[in-house]
């Protein structure tokens, strides 16, 4: 590479836009919905509370615990309802911006490829 390619190149490419490439995937690696992590544990553990509950009720006959049962049962469909749409919303975003994040950096690299001298290019 001639110094005026490598002047050429060095005035047209920041090489700190690909540490923000690497960064970028790094954010991008966690699980889409993960700050949804607490309601999910809470629901896992409704749900196990809910299954002692029918337990006795279903499995044992022990029906003054069927109030409660029935109440849980509802409470825990309307919070299932509000979370499958609220991780529908999230996986929609998280599914649009990674396929952005991915876009920028291919167009990141394009844009470095483009600068390739022409005297580093092989007749191979």
């Amino acid at each position: 590479m001639s110094y005026e390619e490598w002047k050429y190149l060095n005035q047209h490419f920041e090489t700190v836009d690909l540490l923000a490439a690497v960064n970028l995937l790094y954010r991008l690696i966690n699980p889409p919905g993960e700050h949804l992590a607490g309601r999910l544990l809470d629901l896992r553990r409704n749900l196990i509370q809910l299954y002692q509950l029918a337990t006795d009720v279903v499995d044992k006959g022990v029906t003054t615990n069927a109030q409660e049962m029935f109440d849980l049962s509802l409470a825990l469909e309307i919070e299932l309802s509000d979370l499958t749409e609220l991780l529908a919303s999230t996986l929609e975003t998280e599914l649009s911006d990674l396929i952005e994040s991915l876009a920028a950096i291919q167009r990141l690299l394009s844009k470095l490829n483009a600068l390739r001298p022409d005297s580093l290019t092989s007749d191979e």
